[in-house]
């Protein structure tokens, strides 16, 4: 006769399968909850964004993602340029610094024992399960050095740019600089401005680009005594074919009148009347010059032609005269001159001349 189970003992193994059925879906539950917790972990958006922007040397990517008011002129290839010549991030490091009360944790990054970055991950508003909430970047500080501060003068109407980058009117430290030509514009005319430029907390050496209205780029010359770059003018070829043959003629005679070969009459007719240059060409001692029985002019040049109204140009002409005389070596005379000229009944005439 098979014996029965006794109530007791049903209950206890009731009890008993329940616990364990209990004790697999705790099990279950608390898996659930660790898996959560683990995988919204800070750790893993830090490891992320240390593999993307590190050890790849994409730091300029982070600082365009971040972008601070000192490294607004730098671009990502330039970043990369310099990193690349700096750092090898392969010896990249980095580590948990620090976790505020609000779950922000800073990580650093360092090279060689150098500190290179700081950056932020912080809990976002999506949740996985249990409420746990995911990480993400949301700041960071790179320090790569600093190359220091550049100033351009440039003229004005023209157009700069650092690294690509325009550089806006902000940026001017110096307005309506005035160059020389402005002590020979006639009233109402403006001769070439500048402006200055001054860019400050560069982290590289800049590649710097002026153009003027057309978009024709022009020269750089650095100015040590003023501690900074030159724009140079884009000149007007223009004018060029339409005056080079008077210029050059001007220049002929003026430069036999100065050595006697030539009479005032032969270039007063290049100057204008009405201004102080007639009366001191005029009253040159051209008596004084060297004896020669002969003369020759050579390397003849203009250029540098700069229109600053319809009515008003400049260029800079410049020749070689030598003088020969039987029995004597021969003697050079180099002349370079900036001239002004201006429309006077249709007709273009010099009224300033200044000694290069």
């Amino acid at each position: 006769m098979k014996k029965k189970m006794s109530l007791y003992m049903k209950i206890y193994l009731s009890v008993l399968a329940a616990g364990v059925l209990l004790l697999v879906a705790a099990s279950v539950v608390l898996w659930t909850v660790l898996d959560a917790y683990e995988s919204t972990r800070p750790k893993y958006v830090a490891e992320q964004v240390f593999n993307d922007y590190f050890k790849t040397a994409k730091i300029g990517a982070l600082m365009q993602k971040f972008p601070t008011e000192s490294a607004a002129f730098e671009d990502v290839n330039s970043i990369y340029d310099g990193i690349s010549e700096k750092y090898d991030p392969s010896k990249f490091q980095y580590f948990s610094v620090s976790t505020d009360e609000n779950g922000n944790e800073q990580y650093a990054v360092t090279c060689d024992n150098k500190r290179i970055a700081y950056f932020t991950v912080s809990p976002t508003n999506k949740k996985a399960a249990y409420g746990f909430k995911y990480y993400e970047l949301s700041g960071a500080e790179v320090f790569l050095g600093s190359y220091g501060d550049v100033a351009v003068k440039v003229p004005k109407g023209y157009k700069l740019q650092v690294n690509g980058i325009d550089v806006a009117a902000s940026y001017i430290t110096t307005a309506d600089i005035k160059s020389a030509s402005c002590d020979y514009m006639p009233e109402g005319v403006n001769g070439i401005m500048y402006d200055k430029y001054t860019v400050t907390g560069l982290v590289f050496e800049p590649t710097l680009k002026v153009t003027d209205a057309n978009g024709t780029e022009t020269t750089l010359t650095y100015n040590d005594e003023e501690e900074c770059y030159e724009a140079g003018i884009v000149y007007n070829t223009t004018l060029a074919e339409k005056h080079e043959d008077y210029i050059l003629k001007a220049m002929r005679e003026y430069t036999k009148y100065l050595s006697n070969d030539a009479t005032f009459g032969a270039v007063s007719g290049y100057l204008d009347k009405n201004s102080p240059l007639y009366g001191r060409v005029r009253s040159v001692e051209v008596e004084w010059v060297r004896d020669h029985s002969g003369y020759k002019i050579s390397n003849e040049k203009v250029e540098e032609y700069y229109q600053y109204s319809e009515d008003i140009f400049s260029c800079r002409a410049s020749l070689k005269e030598t003088l020969m005389r039987p029995g004597y070596d021969d003697y050079h005379e180099f002349i370079d001159l900036t001239l002004y000229l201006r429309r006077v009944d249709g007709k273009f005439l010099i009224y300033e001349m200044i000694t290069n």
